[in-house]
């Protein structure tokens, strides 16, 4: 979290998010509304709900990460259950503390002498009552804590022992003496105890007072004639209110009282630390003063390359100060002082357009800016920087940001103050407040905030504290963290063009990328050919998410004008927070707002027709799939070449045996997706994020063991499990051909060759597996992946662009050394190519009471605690796959209809698990009715089909 809030500059607090209302409501979006609005999820994330809920009133302080408490609400049961609480604690304590005390009452009305012997106790002298006729004594005890206690009485003499076993002031007894005044002849003895006891006098019950006492506070408000008092280690105070005639008081003290003495000693101690911190930081902040016209006499805030010994940097070096009174000077005229921001961690590099600084809190080491360069890069490990911090695992390099620079409008807008980004026209497009503040205007909307609800909203972690199936682990990223990690700011200079491409924030078709590292590094430079293949190929703009500091020079409206930049925060690198970098395109994906998109990674570039993936993406993610789509991978990855991975002995532990769980080959992370399909990127990065566990299930005889989702490394890894986790079964073929020399076999084909592809191996098919594709996977040459060499990309896309105004250019689809038209083609020549849709159940009629089952279910065929409770007389539902389990549960009649190649399916009804052929089925009288025999006993009838 320190290294989070080191990425961003600190920003007066402000009130940024309320929301409206205290009360909780639920909305119902119905279908025949508008064409786009039947928008239903379960809660297991299959089907965007129509259900949203209004949490409490939220507020954010705008120092980043750090939320205030929600608005605390009135309700009256809430209150009464905490009254009740508090009463049953009082009569408890009450009761406790009746039973484990005594009070002895013992009368003195002959008695005219008193000897006490007591330890650890308070001894009070009052008045007689009005209650009570005669002198008395009482004492009050710990049943189990009195070593002596005895009163015996010679004559009119009575002696009082009491020792409490434990000397601890809480557990001390109370002695209290009551009788008229100078009713006594004399009280003697000791007292004795810890610093807490104490002796009063409120009343003059004697004539003499001879008293010892040792570590007591003695307090006399009344005096006898006479009082002997020997104080060791205590206090004696007489503040009488009266002064009787002829009185004689003689007080002794000796020794020293340890205690108070350590005492002293402490606080002196705690004062002094005090002072010597209030002076070690006003000299800090002398010493880092902001660098303004107002503070040039003082120390410049960095100084030349070298050492700083000690905190804050207090042996400083001062060489070359006229940079920094130069730069103090151009200042006079206003504006904002330079400022650091987080650059990079341990071991990794960092490129800044000014001076750097390598270290953590206030122990800095600084490297300046080159006089012959407007910018420089620094390796921050130990082996290249000293080690100004040893054993510290939190030192990272920071750098030096001038308002003033030709950078500064290229800088990542999401390290500025709020204000600053804003002044700047850098706008806030992505936030938990905004998915949450417009999840009820549009169902894209709403499928944004069922998507984040988990990542951002407090309400929902209190809902789920008490769910052990939701319960996050010890890799989690807190939600503040992740509140932060979700919001985004649009390129001041980008932004009329993203207000021409979007409607209600929302990018209607868009390619996304995600970039981080210095204008000249190798993956800018692929970036800025992606870039400049879309502006080439597609009519579509390309959205490119900026984790890094400073976006390059080159990337400008005028030269693209299709181009919209988003600047975030970089993922936090500290452990156990600490995730792949790749995993920004999750984020990239969730904060982009598209309502259909195609990711792109930045060492990958668009060729002709490549908005046709745009089109299919819709007819393919929609409510019936709410799942993304990815290309087949161009190796069948198994536990034979990752034996490591925590993920395959849960979906194949052996791929020469069927593997229930796993539903489709390994697919690259190339996804694209609908609105639709938001929920479950949303659901899984969550599940990441928070570190959460899939239970342990059984499905078709195959027990599969948990998993913690924390530990899967990369974002490629986590969307095959959760592919095939939620029974996904559609897969694109290989539309981002694995190496860019693939496309020579397209270059170099005439329309003379027909459909036949002759030359490269751009015409042989992707290899080929005994489960998925037995002969291979077919390429659609819409993208080119590992297009590493930018110089090289920017010469095909040359030659990819002058062939196509020619209008030479090939088919994109390519199985077994020929060129199709379309997939419907290419289907009617291959039948086995035509996909076939895994074991998914679709429910209709179905009103979900609380979280769906359909996954569990699917998972192994488990009964729920709550199933699906069905409204009318009779429902029906439909499984069509290779394998289905159905759960049923209904109230009378049901009808099933069981499609698909499978010889068998399995049937929860009631208690009891069936095998199914497939056919049609209905059920009479309920899952519990015993008395009909069929082919399911007691539950299920075989509906035969008509003769006709």
């Amino acid at each position: 979290m320190d290294m989070l809030r080191k990425m961003m500059r600190k920003s007066p607090a402000e009130d940024r998010y309320t929301e409206l209302g205290e009360r909780e409501s639920r909305e119902l979006m119905h279908e025949d509304a508008d064409p786009e609005a039947a928008v239903e999820h379960e809660a297991s994330g299959r089907q965007v709900s129509g259900h949203l809920q209004d949490g409490l009133a939220k507020q954010f302080l705008d120092k980043p990460g750090i939320p205030m408490p929600p608005i605390p609400r009135f309700r009256a049961t809430l209150c009464c259950r905490w009254l009740l609480l508090v009463f049953i604690l009082i009569g408890l304590v009450h009761w406790l503390g009746r039973f484990m005390t005594v009070q002895a009452f013992h009368d003195i009305t002959n008695v005219k002498e008193l000897e006490l012997e007591v330890d650890n106790c308070d001894v009070e002298m009052a008045p007689l009552p009005p209650k009570l006729k005669n002198g008395a004594v009482t004492i009050q005890y710990w049943k189990f804590m009195s070593q002596i206690h005895r009163i015996s009485s010679e004559e009119d003499k009575m002696t009082i022992q009491v020792d409490m076993r434990v000397k601890v002031p809480m557990f001390r007894c109370l002695i209290s003496i009551f009788t008229n005044h100078s009713k006594l002849d004399k009280i003697s003895g000791h007292i004795g105890g810890t610093q807490h006891c104490r002796l009063m006098m409120m009343e003059a019950i004697s004539k003499e007072v001879h008293l010892t006492s040792q570590q007591v506070t003695m307090q006399f408000q009344a005096l006898p004639k006479k009082v002997h008092v020997e104080s060791s280690q205590g206090l004696v105070a007489i503040r009488p209110q009266t002064v009787p005639e002829g009185w004689d008081a003689t007080i002794k003290k000796s020794g020293y009282n340890v205690f108070s003495i350590l005492n002293l000693i402490l606080n002196a101690i705690g004062v002094g630390a005090v002072l010597w911190w209030a002076f070690a930081s006003w000299r800090l902040h002398k010493i880092h003063s902001p660098l303004t016209p107002d503070g040039l006499g003082t120390v410049a805030p960095v100084a030349k390359a070298g050492v700083r010994g000690g905190k804050g940097g207090k042996h400083h070096s001062a060489e070359n100060p006229d940079r920094y009174f130069s730069q103090g000077a151009a200042l006079k005229g206003g504006g904002p002082p330079p400022f650091w921001v987080f650059c990079a961690g341990q071991w990794q590099d960092c490129w800044c357009p000014g001076d750097i600084r390598w270290g953590n809190e206030e122990t800095w080491h600084v490297v300046p800016l080159p006089k012959s360069g407007d910018s420089h890069k620094v390796t921050c490990t130990i082996e290249h920087l000293p080690d100004n911090l040893p054993g510290d695992d939190m030192k990272h390099c920071e750098c030096l940001i001038d308002p003033n620079s030709a950078s500064y409008p290229r800088t990542n807008a999401m390290m500025l103050e709020d204000g600053e980004a804003e002044r700047l026209g850098a706008t806030l497009v992505s936030s938990c407040e905004l998915f949450f503040g417009a999840r009820k205007k549009q169902p894209v909307d709403m499928a944004q905030w069922m998507a984040m609800e988990g990542l951002c909203s407090e309400d929902w972690e209190e809902r789920m504290r008490f769910n052990r199936s939701m319960k996050a682990g010890p890799k989690q990223i807190s939600l503040e963290v992740r509140q932060q990690l979700f919001r985004a700011r649009v390129d001041a200079r980008f932004k009329k063009i993203m207000s021409s491409v979007t409607s209600k924030s929302w990018f209607r078709r868009a390619f996304v990328t995600y970039v981080a590292g210095e204008p000249s590094s190798p993956f800018v430079q692929m970036a800025t050919e992606l870039i400049k293949s879309v502006h080439y190929f597609s009519s579509w703009p390309i959205i490119v998410f900026n984790f890094g500091l400073v976006t390059p020079p080159a990337w400008t409206p005028e030269e693209f004008p299709r181009l919209v930049i988003l600047h975030s925060l970089p993922l936090p690198r500290e452990n156990p927070m600490k995730r792949s970098f790749n995993f920004n395109k999750l984020r990239s994906i969730l904060m982009s707002r598209v309502k259909t998109g195609i990711q792109l990674d930045v060492d990958q570039f668009i060729a002709p027709n490549a908005d046709v993936l745009f089109k299919l993406t819709e007819g393919y993610v929609d409510k019936a799939y709410p799942f993304p789509l990815m290309p087949a991978h161009f190796l069948d990855w198994s536990i034979k070449d990752q034996k490591d991975a925590p993920w395959w002995p849960r979906y194949c532990p052996n791929p020469s045996k069927p593997c229930p769980m796993q539903t489709m080959r390994w697919a690259h992370a190339h996804p694209t997706w609908t609105y639709w399909a938001l929920p479950f990127f949303g659901r899984w990065v969550r599940r990441h994020f928070r570190d959460e566990r899939l239970p342990n299930v059984t499905l078709q005889g195959f027990e599969a063991p948990g998993l913690r989702v924390g530990n899967i490394p990369e974002d490629e890894d986590l969307l095959n499990v959760a592919l095939w986790e939620e029974r996904a079964s559609k897969q694109w073929c290989k539309f981002d051909v694995p190496a860019t020399v693939e496309f020579e076999s397209l270059l170099t084909w005439q329309s003379s060759h027909g459909n036949s592809c002759k030359e490269g191996i751009g015409c042989t098919n992707i290899g080929g597996d005994e489960r998925w594709y037995k002969n291979g996977v077919p390429k659609v040459y819409w993208t080119a992946h590992h297009a590493v060499d930018a110089a090289q990309t920017a010469q095909i896309l040359e030659r990819i662009q002058a062939k196509e105004k020619e209008g030479n250019w090939p088919p994109a689809i390519v199985y077994d050394e020929k060129f199709w038209k379309s997939g419907e083609e290419l289907h009617a020549a291959y039948p086995d190519l035509q996909k076939r849709d895994a074991a998914r159940i679709s429910w209709n009629i179905c009103e979900l009471k609380s979280q769906s089952w359909a996954k569990r279910l699917m998972h192994g065929g488990q009964r729920p605690r709550e199933a699906c409770a069905f409204r009318g007389e009779q429902s029906n539902a439909r499984a069509a796959a290779d394998h289905a389990n159905v759960l049923v549960e209904v109230p009378s009649s049901f009808s099933l209809d069981l499609a698909g190649e499978s010889e068998k399916h399995t049937v929860l009804a009631g208690e009891k698990v069936h095998t199914a052929t497939p056919g049609q089925y209905q059920m009479h009288g309920g899952p519990k009715n015993g008395k009909l025999k069929s082919d399911f006993p007691g539950v299920w009838r075989r509906r035969e089909p008509d003769a006709s």
